[in-house]
């Protein structure tokens, strides 16, 4: 508990706690690193570029006192997990069910039958 001599909780104490409080995983860094995959994904250049970025985000926050590495580890780590599970059910998913997309033209004809087009014949 932080409490001062006299037994209370003051704003330093409690800004003291919010520092001493552990902060895993780094979501920042996790964000980051998701960020560098799908620069991966797109071409080399994009993926070096997320890499640095990533890496810049890691050691910062290591630097500011706001993460362990550790912190930022278990963050990409939990990422990349992440980005390899969701991978493994969209493509899953993809071979295992057939979704029909309709064409601009089939949705409009469908809008205009559902807003009441054409109208009865009387």
């Amino acid at each position: 508990m932080f409490k001062t001599s006299c037994g209370r909780i003051t704003r330093k104490a409690l800004a003291a706690a919010h520092w001493a409080l552990p902060r895993c995983p780094a979501l920042h860094v996790a964000s980051s690193a998701l960020i560098a995959l799908l620069g991966w994904r797109v071409n080399r250049a994009l993926g070096v570029a997320g890499t640095i970025f990533a890496l810049l985000i890691l050691i910062g926050s290591v630097h500011l006192g706001r993460h362990y590495a550790l912190d930022g580890y278990v963050g990409a780590a939990g990422a990349c997990l992440i980005w390899r599970v969701t991978g493994f059910i969209t493509s899953a998913s993809r071979h295992s069910v057939h979704i029909p997309v309709p064409t601009p033209l089939q949705e409009a004809v469908r809008l205009a039958i559902c807003a009441g087009w054409p109208p009865p014949p009387f």
